[in-house]
């Protein structure tokens, strides 16, 4: 006797494959036996994507080509963006000042701060501690560089606004202009005259200026008396 055998053949499941982008730039579902190869690409303002996990604890990282046997979501991993901003104290040339901060790190004497995207606004003077620069007035923080060095151009600035991208400030100086006068004490003993900085002290016969230098200079160091 014959008997006859009959194959039933059905072709494979398919399963969905959805993805949870957190926020990302969204994916399309697709569907297969296996996840895609390669596996897409979904951004998000602010952050870098770190790659698609199988689980929402991101514990086990999704290989690209893997067979599944079910519906399956991949969720986006996320690094968020961190952006520096910059102080520099743009001392005119030649110059040193004394900056004190905090937090953040001195590269090549500009404070450098750093901070994750999407950080609040934040003033500019509560970033460091202090800046000063003997014989020059601080005029305030601006976001572009003049010509030549402790000049500025730009927008003065004393807010940070949101933290988005890298900023730079530099810092505005002004030389002091001081004014000198002298007079004497009692010009029957002799005179005295000013010439820019110099202080000349010219005594009459048979009198000298006092080696001890009763004199008073202020600010100290802004001008130098000689003797005829």
């Amino acid at each position: 006797a014959l008997t006859n055998y009959r194959t039933t053949c059905t072709a494979p499941s398919t399963f969905t494959i959805n993805y949870n982008t957190d926020g990302g730039s969204p994916i399309a579902a697709t569907s297969g036996t296996t996840l895609p190869d390669p596996l897409p690409i979904t951004t998000k303002t602010g952050y870098t994507f770190a790659g698609w996990y199988t689980d929402s604890e991101f514990n086990t990282p999704a290989t690209a080509g893997a067979a599944i046997t079910q519906n399956t979501t991949l969720y986006a991993k996320w690094t968020i963006n961190q952006y520096t901003v910059t102080l520099n104290p743009n001392y005119p040339n030649g110059k040193t000042g004394t900056f004190t901060y905090d937090a953040g790190e001195l590269v090549d004497g500009n404070l450098v701060l750093t901070y994750d995207y999407n950080t609040a606004s934040m003033t500019i003077e509560d970033l460091y501690t202090s800046l000063t620069l003997d014989g020059y007035e601080f005029g305030g923080w601006y976001n572009a560089k003049g010509l030549n060095p402790g000049e500025v151009s730009g927008s003065k600035c004393t807010t940070t606004g949101t933290i988005t991208g890298n900023k730079t400030y530099y810092a505005k100086w002004t030389q002091k202009v001081y004014t000198v006068t002298a007079t004497s004490n009692n010009n029957n003993y002799g005179t005295v005259s000013v010439s820019g900085t110099t202080i000349t002290a010219s005594p009459k016969t048979g009198y000298r200026v006092s080696t001890t230098a009763p004199y008073t200079i202020s600010p100290s160091g802004s001008a130098t008396v000689t003797q005829n």
